[in-house]
């Protein structure tokens, strides 16, 4: 009893004894500069990396008002041979300890080959500090560039936006929030191929730039293979189970110059695939709940018969641009991006068969059948006068 009591006590002066002497390392808020955003470019020598990051400077006054873009943070960018000599560099030009422990975003310019931002997405996990949550976005212009120049355009303070910017699938679907470490194991996956979130900065004559996210970068066994638009990128949330909330314009049944607007509140797809003749055959069955937003002076869109003609019109215009995306997937893309491989693996009774088969390689030579069924809500119209 004496020997356990004596041997918690060493312990106990041990540890403090180590706390005080590891003191000079603490750092406190004052200490460090908090990353934000980090980016990545192409240099001439294919050796040597291009790293910006963005640092939030603090509000002495701990108010946000007036603060603009260029007041609330900076970016700094080196040519470094390693992520780490890097952020060494940074530090001595600022002269604090970067933390990364809140970088909200990684940028990759797309002009970086592709097996460089693997290896970069690795160094980045491998770092304590590095959250695995933090978004990837591939940036149509320099990576840097965006940092400089993105200003969102109701939120003054990029950080306040890369954290509090809601998901795109509970807002427009015209993009997908990817995380780092999704990204990263995607690219390792055998049952789909990785994409990324599609941006650049959009600005007119004499203004300052805004941040604008829109649609997915699609890749396929290392390389980059093409992008997926704003509209078809809601299709590929639509067949992946992940739009929330979005509308889309389709033309009227009863005109064939107007449109009439749906607001698509949930969608539900059931997807299965099987293999025929040698390659995969993929079914997704689709079922959305919409409602009418859009009314005119001669519409009656409470009639029944009515209703059940947009429908049908609906049915066909979504079973149309549904398979439109899908098919660009495979045949254009070549990648799968929306990981039918999930269900294809269930047609093989081992691992080893799965991996011999190959389904990202087949992907491209997919045959898709797809069904749509449209439920329609009319409630909140005005009636249509006649």
């Amino acid at each position: 009893m004496r020997s356990k009591k004596i041997l918690i006590c060493f312990f106990i002066i041990t540890l403090i004894v180590f706390y005080i002497s590891n003191y000079s390392t603490i750092y406190t808020i004052d200490d460090l500069a908090y990353v934000i955003g980090i980016g990545f470019d192409t240099t001439d020598d294919n050796g040597i990396i291009k790293l910006s990051l963005q640092v939030a400077i603090p509000n002495s006054h701990g108010d946000n008002q007036g603060s603009s873009q260029s007041e609330s943070s900076i970016v700094k960018t080196v040519e470094c041979n390693t992520i780490n000599d890097g952020i060494n560099l940074i530090n001595s030009y600022i002269g604090k300890k970067l933390s990364l422990s809140y970088c909200k975003v990684i940028i990759f310019s797309k002009d970086i080959p592709s097996k460089k931002i693997i290896n970069y997405t690795a160094t980045l996990l491998n770092d304590v500090e590095v959250r695995p949550y933090c978004s990837v976005l591939l940036s149509k212009c320099e990576a840097s560039y965006f940092l400089q120049n993105s200003e969102p355009l109701l939120e003054k303070l990029s950080s306040k936006y890369y954290n509090s910017t809601p998901s795109p699938e509970q807002t427009t679907g015209f993009t997908e929030h990817i995380n780092l470490v999704d990204f990263y194991n995607d690219y390792y996956d055998t049952f789909g191929d990785p994409c990324a979130v599609l941006g650049d900065i959009t600005s007119e004559e004499d203004e300052k730039g805004h941040i604008e996210n829109f649609g997915i970068a699609s890749f396929h066994n290392g390389m980059l293979t093409g992008e997926l638009t704003g509209e078809e990128t809601i299709y590929h949330l639509i067949v992946t189970n992940q739009l929330q909330n979005t509308v889309l314009s389709i033309p009227n049944p009863f005109n064939d110059s107007e449109y009439i607007a749906l607001s698509i509140d949930s969608t539900h797809t059931k997807s299965k695939a099987k293999i025929v003749n040698g390659f995969p055959y993929i079914t997704c069955n689709v079922k959305f709940n919409t409602r009418i937003l859009s009314s005119s002076i001669n519409s009656d869109y409470l009639d029944k018969n009515n209703l059940e003609k947009i429908e049908d019109y609906a049915n066909s215009f979504f079973k149309v641009n549904i398979e439109n995306y899908l098919y660009k997937t495979s045949l254009v893309l070549k990648s799968d991006i929306a990981k039918f491989g999930k269900y294809g693996v269930r047609n093989f009774l081992t691992w080893d068969k799965w991996k011999e088969y190959d389904w990202l390689t087949k992907y491209a030579s997919s045959t898709f059948k797809v069904n749509v069924d449209t439920h329609l809500k009319s409630s909140y119209l005005v009636v249509g006068i006649n």
